[in-house]
């Protein structure tokens, strides 16, 4: 069994020995999913499939990632009440910051050192 920090893990998910979560018990990864180093969680995490995130991440406040979402190093998800949504199939590069209400739609590219706030927000069509 891979290290998991106590949090829930499915199928052949990591993470990585120094990966902060304080609160392990509120994440929750799908099946082949790795957490790098130094990734930093203080609240409630979940992911579908073969998600990677890489080192140095911050999460505050509630994040939902899709299935198949790579997060770049160095990345900031600043969510408070609203929280923040990955779709299926992102990409978002390295020093990305994302804030609070922001909804990634599936297939979005966030390029590297982007600041999305909610009024940049990506909807799925109808």
């Amino acid at each position: 069994m891979a290290y998991l920090s106590g949090a829930n893990g499915g199928l052949n998910s990591e993470i990585h020995s120094s990966a902060i979560l304080t609160k392990p018990y509120e994440v929750q990864l799908g099946d082949n999913c790795f957490i790098d180093g130094f990734f930093w969680c203080d609240t409630k995490l979940s992911t579908g499939n073969n998600v990677i995130i890489k080192s140095h991440v911050s999460v505050e406040g509630t994040l939902k990632l899709g299935d198949n979402v790579t997060i770049e190093s160095g990345c900031k998800f600043l969510g408070g009440a609203e929280g923040i949504e990955v779709g299926n199939n992102v990409k978002i590069g390295a020093n990305a910051v994302i804030g609070d209400g922001v909804k990634l739609a599936d297939h979005s590219v966030v390029l590297h050192g982007a600041i999305v706030e909610k009024k940049d927000f990506f909807q799925q069509p109808n």
